[in-house]
């Protein structure tokens, strides 16, 4: 479950670092600095997104990684109960 969860967490990071690159026009260090900083929700604000498109990317990314990180909680507490 570990595996599956640091696994979707890693693509995550890559889809957002991708995102950011192609819709911002960031480098990649800028935008794995953000996907990083941003779903680690320590969100420094340094780099922000600036148009619709990518704060819509920036919500899914955000609500993808917390509904998967809820549901490997569960399954892990689930598992471990039982």
């Amino acid at each position: 479950m570990l595996v599956t969860s640091c696994a979707a967490f890693a693509a995550l990071i890559g889809l957002g670092t991708a995102g950011m690159c192609a819709l911002e026009g960031w480098t990649l260090l800028q935008g794995a600095y953000w996907a990083v900083v941003t779903l680690s929700t320590v969100g420094y604000g340094q780099l922000v997104p600036a148009s619709a498109l990518t704060l819509t990317l920036t919500l899914t990314l955000t609500l993808t990684l917390t509904l998967t990180l809820t549901l490997t909680l569960t399954l892990t507490l689930t598992l471990t109960l039982t």
